[in-house]
C-alpha cells in the first residue's frame, strides 16, 4: 500500500512552510495504518470502521500525484507515468501471478498432485480476469435505483484498490483537464456518482466511482494549490462528529437498506476525519514517522492475502476452537494484527537476505 513513496520530496516547489511539512509526515505516518485497516475490512464483524482506509489512499495518492503538474508540464507527467510502470503495473502483474502459484501449489497437496481441475478453472473463465474480474463480492448490493453493483477484483482481490489506481492514473490527463476546468463541480460530480453508486457500467468497474471521487477530491486540492491538512482543518470537529454519528447508525441499521443511504456519508467524513486527528497529533510532536513501517506498508498490503491471513485464522481456530462471543471479539482483531506482523517480519527478512527480489515485488519503495 506504499505506492506513494518514491515521491518523497515535499509537495510544493517553493518554500516548505510548516503545514506543508506536516501534510508530509502525516502522509508518510498514515500508510502503514491504513495498510493495516485494509486488513482488518475483510475480516472483523466492524469492517466499517476501517472502510475508510482505501478512499484516505486516493485523496492522498491523487493529490501527491498532480501536486507537481500545476503548470501542465508534459515532461513531469510523462516521468511520473513511466514511474508508475514500475511502482505500480509490475507489482500488480506480479503479485497476482505470485497468488495463483501460491494457491496451485496448496491445491497440488491437496489434490495429490492434480492441477488439471484447478487450472481448467482458471482458463475456463479467461486467464485475463486474473488481473481484472476474476473474483466477486457483494453480489447482493445495489445502487439507490435498486441496480445490482457487485463489487469485482483481480485474482488477489485485495490488490482491486491498485488496479483502480492503475485506472486513475491512466485516465490522468482526462482527470487533470476535468479538475483545471469544471473545478469544484467535477469534484460534486463525481460525489454523486460515489454516493449512488452510477456512472459506471462495465463489469469490474462499478468500484471506479469510489476511486475517481477520492482520487479527484485529491487531484483538486493539488491543481489548485491548496494544502488538503489546511482546507480541511475547518470544520473538523463537525466531520468528526459527522463521522460519529454516521457510523453508529451504519452499525445500527446494518443489513437494511436505509445503511446504503448513510455508509458513504461516513466513508468521506471518516476520511477528512482521520486526516485531520493523525495531523492534529502529528502537529504537536505525538506521532512519529517510522520509516520502516512507512516502507513496509506495500508488502504488508500485498502478501497479507497469499495464504497468511487464513493460515493465521485457521491457527487460531485450532488453539481457541470455542464460539463464544469474548473468543470471536479476540480472534477478529488478534487474527489480522497477526497477520499483519507476520509479513512485517517477512518484510524485514527479505530486506536483509533478498534486496533486489524485494525491490521487484514492491516497486523500489
Amino acid at each position: 500500500m506504499n505506492v506513494m513513496q518514491n515521491e518523497k520530496k515535499l509537495i510544493f516547489d517553493t518554500e516548505t512552510s510548516p503545514d506543508d511539512e506536516i501534510l508530509s509526515k502525516t502522509i508518510e505516518w498514515m500508510r502503514f495504518p491504513l495498510a493495516t485497516a485494509v486488513i482488518f475490512t475483510g475480516v472483523t464483524p466492524v469492517s466499517d470502521v476501517f472502510g475508510v482506509a482505501v478512499p484516505c489512499f486516493f485523496l492522498l495518492y491523487g493529490y501527491r500525484f498532480f501536486s507537481k503538474l500545476n503548470d501542465g508540464n508534459r515532461t513531469a507527467y510523462a516521468d511520473k507515468i513511466k514511474s508508475r510502470i514500475g511502482t505500480l503495473m509490475v507489482p500488480y502483474l506480479l503479485w497476482n501471478v505470485i497468488a495463483v502459484c501460491a494457491d496451485a501449489s496448496l491445491e497440488f497437496v491437496r489434490s495429490d498432485g492434480n492441477l488439471a481441475l484447478y487450472f481448467k478453472e482458471i482458463y475456463d473463465k479467461g486467464l485475463w480476469r486474473i488481473f481484472w474480474n476474476v473474483n466477486e463480492w457483494n453480489t447482493t448490493v445495489t445502487d439507490l435505483f435498486g441496480r445490482a453493483t457487485p463489487s469485482y477484483g483481480p485474482y488477489l482481490a485485495p490488490l482491486c484498490f491498485l488496479r483502480d489506481l492503475i485506472v486513475m492514473v491512466i485516465l490522468s490527463p482526462l482527470i487533470y483537464h476535468a479538475v483545471k476546468f469544471g473545478g469544484m463541480f467535477f469534484v460534486v460530480l463525481s460525489g454523486v456518482m460515489y454516493y449512488t453508486k452510477t456512472g459506471f457500467v462495465a463489469p469490474g468497474a462499478e468500484q471506479f466511482s469510489t476511486a475517481l471521487f477520492f482520487f479527484g477530491f485529491g487531484a483538486w486540492f493539488a491543481v489548485n494549490g491548496r494544502n488538503p491538512i489546511v482546507a480541511l482543518r475547518r470544520g473538523r470537529f463537525y466531520w468528526m462528529l459527522l463521522a460519529i454519528v454516521c457510523l453508529l447508525l451504519s452499525t445500527c441499521f446494518d443489513g437494511c437498506k436505509t445503511k446504503d443511504y448513510v455508509y458513504p456519508l461516513f466513508v468521506l467524513s471518516g476520511v477528512i476525519a482521520t486526516i485531520n486527528v493523525v495531523a492534529f497529533f502529528m502537529e504537536r510532536g505525538a506521532l512519529k514517522v517510522v520509516s520502516t513501517l512507512s516502507k513496509a506498508s506495500f508488502f504488508v498490503y500485498a502478501t497479507h492475502g497469499i495464504l497468511i491471513l487464513e493460515l493465521t485464522g485457521r491457527l487460531f481456530d485450532k488453539i481457541f476452537p470455542s464460539d463464544h462471543v469474548v473468543v470471536l471479539l479476540t480472534k477478529f482483531f488478534c487474527v489480522p494484527t497477526i497477520c499483519a506482523l507476520v509479513c512485517l517480519c517477512a518484510y524485514c527478512l527479505m530486506r536483509r537476505a533478498t534486496p533486489k527480489l524485494l525491490n521487484l515485488l514492491t516497486g523500489n519503495r
